[in-house]
């Protein structure tokens, strides 16, 4: 059985995030409610883990995994980050991490991946696009293509199936979009 989706956020803030994992050991100890979702045998592992160990949250991924549901996570992400674009349309970081979407299997954010993803990507490597501004043109066209692929995950014409993975021999996601909705969306 999978934790409720609001226990699961403090384990995903340090397996995926790399939040405090001295943070999460505390939490841990006062939210009583883990026990009634742990085995009985998972539960007291969960609270004997040695937070000071450098290996610490390869085994709390180890022991914590089956309880977590890392689908939903990136669904939720995904949904979040689009909505920032399209309210922020000029957030490297978030366009960046479309771009690396794109490259773990999330094809349909071609045309936002490739065109501003990689490009946003290259300002935290490349000096030359150190101070790169996208035109007035290009933040219109970024909240635009945030706002149809927020849509077409929320009326599920895009269905995500696995996580975003560099495993080119699993399928990443499911699209029931027209050939019209994806133009919109894809390059040519």
């Amino acid at each position: 059985m999978k934790l409720p989706f609001h226990l699961q956020r403090p384990f995903f803030k340090v397996i995926l995030e790399n939040d405090d994992i001295k943070a999460l050991e505390t939490w841990i100890y006062h939210e009583p409610s883990l026990e009634e979702y742990l085995s009985p045998e998972d539960y007291l592992m969960l609270i004997g883990l040695d937070f000071n160990d450098k290996k610490a949250v390869i085994e709390l991924e180890k022991l914590i995994s089956p309880y977590l549901d890392f689908l939903a996570y990136y669904q939720n992400l995904l949904k979040q980050t689009l909505s920032s674009l399209i309210n922020n349309p000029n957030d490297f970081d978030k366009l960046s991490q479309i771009y690396d979407w794109y490259c773990q299997g999330y094809y349909f954010l071609r045309k936002l991946a490739l065109t501003y993803g990689l490009t946003a990507n290259l300002s935290f490597y490349d000096e030359d696009y150190q101070d790169f501004q996208f035109s007035d043109e290009s933040l219109a066209e970024i909240a635009q293509q945030a706002h149809w692929l927020y849509d077409d995950l929320i009326y599920q014409n895009i269905v995500l199936i696995n996580p975003p993975s560099y495993d080119v021999n699993i399928d990443h996601f499911q699209d029931f979009r027209d050939d019209i909705q994806k133009v919109r969306t894809d390059l040519p």
